[in-house]
């Protein structure tokens, strides 16, 4: 099950022709909107999302046996709905190293600003040491970073 939100994948407007997931999996959409953050998670209180995850999508996402989230604001939205929120809310979910994933498997993302939450929420899902090796080789590479950067593939 593949889970996202359309800025995530960067999709057309007409997802049947344009999706890139489309071969073999089911596309699931989770609305969300975003909000600038602070780079200083030291002293970071996590801003609140505003969601929407409709009943059929969520029964699907939910009942799969693994989900590949596309995107870090999915992951919250996933995780959040998997902690018993409601399918249409506001989400607060800091994710940081140590976090407890239970919904979301695999994850799909760019290549993220230092010392941001976005990192943190990828520090959390692969691992602290795994993701400095990743973005040293990301450096190394040039790859291009934030939101219409490189992308990455964690399992």
């Amino acid at each position: 099950m593949i889970a996202g939100a359309e800025q995530a994948i960067l999709v057309e407007q007409d997802r049947r022709k344009h999706h890139p997931f489309k071969i073999g999996q089911e596309y699931m959409p989770v609305l969300w909107h975003v909000h600038h953050q602070p780079d200083d998670l030291a002293e970071h209180r996590i801003h609140g999302e505003r969601y929407g995850v409709e009943q059929a999508a969520w029964e699907r996402i939910s009942g799969s046996e693994r989900v590949l989230a596309v995107g870090t604001t999915t992951v919250r939205v996933l995780e959040t709905l998997a902690r018993g929120a409601p399918l249409t809310g506001r989400t607060e979910l800091f994710v940081t190293p140590g976090f407890e994933f239970r919904r979301v498997d695999a994850l799909v993302t760019n290549f993220h600003l230092p010392r941001s939450t976005l990192l943190a929420l990828v520090m959390a899902f692969a691992g602290m040491e795994e993701t400095r090796r990743l973005y040293r080789l990301a450096v190394e590479q040039r790859y291009r970073f934030y939101s219409f950067g490189d992308a990455m593939l964690l399992l």
